[in-house]
């Protein structure tokens, strides 16, 4: 489980990633299924999903970012650029964390529910 937060090598930084999207995929594959905001899964809507794949390989990546500031190794090729990559960090996971909802929350919101 360690390799999900701390990747030292090439093998591992592949079961991270692997890791990472997996169970972003999964979640947002989940809700769709049992969402009622969302029409009926079926095996077919799993190739509307590239958009959650992108944002999945794109938090997994975020949030490397952010775990390689608390490297030894890292910290010191990082110098004095932690600030900017903590900010690209934080910024992919913000960005990306909404995909992990099947619909758009906000016109959910917005339409009158059926009396």
């Amino acid at each position: 489980m360690i390799v999900a937060f701390f990747p030292s090598n090439n093998v591992d930084l592949a079961k991270y990633y692997l890791f990472w999207i997996l169970l972003f995929m999964f979640i947002n594959i989940v809700w769709d299924f049992f969402s009622k905001a969302t029409d009926k899964f079926t095996i077919g809507a799993l190739k509307t999903k590239h958009d959650t794949l992108y944002a999945a390989a794109t938090f997994a990546s975020s949030l490397l970012l952010l775990i390689s500031v608390f490297e030894p190794s890292v910290k010191v090729v990082m110098g004095t650029t932690h600030i900017p990559i903590i900010l690209a960090g934080c910024s992919g996971l913000l960005q990306t964390i909404s995909a992990l909802c099947p619909y758009d929350a906000r016109r959910a919101r917005q339409e009158p529910s059926p009396a």
